[in-house]
């Protein structure tokens, strides 16, 4: 019973990998995603340079960890725009993002 199982388990399988589309991501994709890794990565930031300055209440270190935050977002969405140049399905949105993910962080 094992080896009937088997013999039709195989093919089965075979012919499923066969008929499934191939699931590349499009560059309009690849950018989106790295566009969306960069601003989760931003919030972290933001959430530990305001963890940092409830420890050590210096608002002079906060605006220089802050603004550290914002350079790496910007130069990450810009490194995506050049990556996947027009393909990308939004262009120069940093600032918006930064502005979002300030506004609901805060």
């Amino acid at each position: 019973m094992r080896d009937r199982t088997r013999s039709i388990a195989h093919p089965l399988a075979l012919l499923l990998a066969l008929s499934s589309p191939a699931l590349a991501a499009t560059n309009a994709e690849k950018c989106e995603a790295a566009k969306e890794k960069a601003a989760g990565k931003y919030s972290l930031c933001r959430m530990v340079a305001e963890s940092r300055f409830a420890k050590n209440p210096d608002p002079v270190k906060l605006a220089i960890w802050m603004d550290r935050c914002q350079q790496r977002l910007r130069k990450s969405f810009q490194k995506a725009d050049s990556n996947y140049g027009v393909d990308c399905p939004t262009a120069a949105d940093d600032g918006l993002v930064d502005q979002f993910v300030t506004e609901t962080s805060d």
